[in-house]
């Protein structure tokens, strides 16, 4: 209010007399600063009155009500609980790929021995001469036909000069 009146004097005072030129400068600069500050004044007016407004829906809220914080630090909460799962998770992952990469390289080491030692053993396999039958050959080796059919993926007893056929390693041929 006191605002408003000190505006309302000082634009009227042209009209008590004819001020000098240097002084109504000074009442125009006074005029401007009193508007500037009048503005201020209603601007924080203007705050303070939803300032006001937002404390009073504030206190007309139940105390029990959860804050959009309290939410929102609960959702973090959980959110960390759940990396922590994730990141535990895993690790055991990567605990059980190391195992297995360790077991796989175990059972390639084994298989190419077993490989190297079927190479080496040349008594293995056998080429089909003229006059041999499936029989004989059997009984040479120390095994029977149905063996050597079986191994060797055959559907009846004919074989052919020239024809390899594998044979049953005997544990003491070696």
């Amino acid at each position: 209010m006191k605002g408003k009146l000190l505006f309302l004097l000082l634009g009227a005072l042209p009209l008590w007399g004819a001020p000098s030129t240097r002084e109504s400068l000074a009442l125009q600069e006074l005029r401007i600063t009193t508007e500037e500050i009048y503005d201020q004044a209603r601007s924080q007016k203007v705050a303070l009155t939803l300032l006001q407004e937002r404390i009073e829906t504030l206190e007309k809220e139940p105390k029990n009500t959860p804050r959009p914080s309290s939410n929102l630090e609960s959702r973090l909460s959980q959110l960390e609980k759940a990396q922590k799962a994730l990141l535990a998770d895993l690790h055991a992952l990567q605990k059980h790929e190391n195992e297995t990469l360790a077991e796989v390289k175990k059972l390639q080491t084994s298989l190419q021995s077993m490989l190297a030692l079927l190479e080496q053993d040349n008594s293995s396999t056998y080429t089909v001469q003229s006059g041999d039958s499936l029989g004989l050959i059997a009984q040479k080796h120390k095994t029977d036909s149905r063996t050597l059919k079986k191994l060797n993926n055959l559907t009846s007893d004919t074989i052919h000069p020239g024809q390899t056929l594998h044979l049953p390693v005997m544990e003491n041929s070696r």
